[in-house]
């Protein structure tokens, strides 16, 4: 077709951002397609009339049952005769990667490192240090020469520089946050610039968006690992993750991200560590419990 048909076929192709909601229509119609296949041979084998109704009944649960998403999924049963093998591989596997160190001796004997594939959450009040040791724990990884992506739904990429700057330079957060009333030749400057050369050498990013939704955790998940090894992401506050159509109320909202991220973990062969913020209003609730906000 030559350079015209080239031309409309670029116009037509689906961007990164439509790719999953394409997508979901197709499995959609899938789904559907089949169980109409399926209903139709279950309506001629019964116009047929040669098969008793026992026979009839298991032939019509099996075709549904092979139409359906569970038929067709990869969710794995483990039978007592493959028991054995499959915990021989788990142990094997959990000596042969080894987990991620937080940088902290206490912290990791106490959860045994971050494991790959798994999540952890990090919860506290407003003003607890949440980011804080969260910040610390990702310039411990980054110094280790594995790859961290912190995506920072709350915070801001100002305040994640200016925490990161401290660590690195010991100057406090509060000088840092000030820089505009420092002088042209003041000396901090120079250890700020030394802080961000080393960052240079790190295999570390940051999603500082405020209007990231769980399906583009998925996509920017995706593209760094196409740029290189990725090991821990942390989302600061996680909770804060835009999604449509499923908002019925915050426990549910909660559960759906937290199940979609632990897949996600999985899918990348990564840990996720999760920043939650837990309600301030824990003394007037009768029993002191907290909650998540």
């Amino acid at each position: 077709g030559g350079q015209k048909c080239l031309i409309e076929l670029a116009n037509e192709s689906i961007s990164d951002t439509e790719f999953q909601v394409y997508l979901e229509i197709l499995k959609d119609k899938f789904i559907k397609r089949n169980l109409i296949t399926s209903c139709s041979a279950v309506m001629d084998r019964g116009f047929a009339d040669n098969q008793d109704s026992q026979e009839f009944l298991d032939f019509a649960l099996d075709k549904i049952w092979q139409a359906t998403p569970s038929f067709h999924s990869n969710i794995n049963i483990i039978s007592p005769k493959d028991m054995y093998a499959t915990r021989m591989q788990d142990l094997r596997e959990r000596l042969e990667v080894p987990t991620i160190s937080s940088g902290f001796a206490n912290l990791d004997q106490m959860i045994g490192g971050f494991k790959r594939k798994d999540t952890s959450i990090i919860a506290g009040r407003p003003g607890m240090g949440k980011s804080a040791i969260k910040k610390c724990i990702e310039k411990n990884i980054a110094e280790q020469g594995l790859g961290v992506v912190s995506f920072a739904l709350e915070q801001g990429f100002s305040t994640e520089a200016d925490r990161m700057e401290s660590l690195l330079t010991r100057i406090p957060v509060t000088e840092i946050q000030n820089t505009h009333r420092w002088r042209k030749n003041d000396p901090r400057i120079k250890k700020i610039q030394a802080a961000n050369r080393t960052i240079e050498t790190w295999n570390y990013h940051v999603v500082p968006s405020r209007a990231v939704s769980t399906r583009d955790v998925r996509s920017i998940l995706f593209q760094l690992t196409q740029m290189g090894p990725l090991d821990i992401a942390f989302f600061d506050l996680f909770d804060r993750l835009t999604d449509v159509n499923i908002a019925f109320n915050k426990a549910q909202v909660i559960t759906e991200k937290l199940g979609f991220l632990s897949q996600l973990s999985e899918e990348f062969n990564i840990h996720c560590c999760l920043i939650v913020q837990i309600s301030r209003e824990t003394e007037k609730k009768k029993n002191h419990r907290p909650s998540l906000v």
